[in-house]
């Protein structure tokens, strides 16, 4: 829902704003696969093929992007429920932790899709 005409937020157009938070949920992603690839490069580097050590670096990746659907919604939630459903493609840790996304979501307002 756009605001009344005129209407300003920190200063800027309505739709800055929007620019300003598709920069915000770029920046979070950014960040996220930066983590998460040093994560499994430490975990490599340390403890080579453990599948203890793997399986806990792939549920703290799992973590971090359901963190980030839950702040962010939209395209990113959709993108870690489709996750949740690859079973034979994804480490079962992704799975495990990602099917809270399609049990928990709320339904959109059918006038923003």
């Amino acid at each position: 829902v756009d605001p009344p005409p005129g209407t300003t937020l920190f200063n800027t157009r309505w739709r800055d704003w929007e620019v300003v938070e598709a920069a915000i949920l770029m920046a979070d992603v950014g960040i996220n696969a930066t983590a998460t690839l040093i994560d499994f490069g430490f975990v490599q580097q340390m403890y080579g093929d453990d599948e203890i050590a793997l399986s806990q670096a792939h549920e703290r990746a799992a973590r971090r992007l359901l963190r980030s659907a839950k702040r962010h919604g939209g395209l990113l939630c959709k993108f870690g429920q489709h996750i949740s459903t690859l079973r034979l493609a994804v480490p079962p840790e992704y799975s495990r932790i990602l099917k809270g996304l399609t049990d928990k979501q709320p339904s959109s307002n059918p006038g923003r899709v």
